[in-house]
């Protein structure tokens, strides 16, 4: 039975991939706990019985003691609340299994809709020498490049919005030599970074520092031509190289 499963992943601290498996509250908040990572939580102070606006977040350096771990990120809703396990597992649950796990709830009548997105793209710069004909941003070997101190903000917003994943873009993100340094910050919130490149400029060295990334995509149109007529040049050879540093660097 459910709590017979319970005592057993507890005891054992079998795998996570068992511990997955198990639809059991306990299993998946002892998931989570064995996961560690980084842990924004809804403050008490912030929730009341008829919360109408998006709850702010805070980190909680005591979260990554052993002793201390929580739910990597959540975010309550008026439905029960988004529950993040690790960078790659979002699921939406009821206000029953919230309850379970420890997460305050949101009382209004009617249940109203998710209170803001759960993914939110960041443009880091709009500035890119790569010759595409028909970018929707417009970029220019010499566009605008933020100040870091300006996305650390733009960053800290994001999180006070009760986003979960920020997706950096461009322009070319790669231009940014604090780029590791943007993704590093946004961890340190409880942010899964992500990020969007054509490769251009990508190099082992340049793997390594971006490692605080969860997912690095790279822009690639087709093979056969099909990247030269979508973009109006060929850079389909840069993008298949960024692919295999990544791919080689796990």
């Amino acid at each position: 039975g459910a709590s017979r499963c319970t005592e057993v992943c507890t005891r054992e601290k079998t795998s996570s991939v068992k511990l997955d498996s198990c639809a059991n509250a306990q299993c998946i908040r002892t998931s989570a706990m064995l996961r560690g990572g980084y842990s924004p939580h809804l403050s008490p102070s912030q929730l009341s019985a008829n919360a109408k606006t998006p709850m702010q977040f805070e980190h909680d350096e005591r979260a990554q003691a052993p002793d201390k771990r929580r739910l990597p990120w959540f975010r309550a809703e008026p439905f029960g609340a988004w529950v993040r396990f690790d960078d790659r597992t979002l699921a939406a649950v009821d206000h029953g299994l919230a309850e379970r796990l420890g997460i305050p709830s949101i009382n209004t009548s009617p249940p109203r809709c998710a209170s803001g997105p759960l993914e939110a793209h960041l443009s880091v710069t709009a500035r890119c020498f790569a010759p595409c004909t028909d970018c929707y941003l417009d970029a220019k070997p010499d566009g605008f490049m933020p100040s870091h101190d300006e996305l650390r903000r733009r960053v800290s917003a994001l999180r006070d919005l009760g986003v979960s994943t920020v997706a950096f873009g461009g322009g070319e993100p790669l231009l940014r030599d604090d780029l590791g340094k943007l993704a590093a910050f946004a961890r340190s919130l409880g942010l899964v970074p992500v990020m969007t490149t054509s490769g251009f400029g990508l190099s082992d060295a340049r793997v390594d520092e971006l490692r605080a990334f969860a997912q690095i995509n790279v822009s690639h149109d087709g093979v056969g031509g099909a990247y030269a007529d979508v973009r109006g040049f060929d850079g389909s050879r840069a993008a298949d190289r960024a692919m295999e540093l990544l791919s080689r660097a796990g």
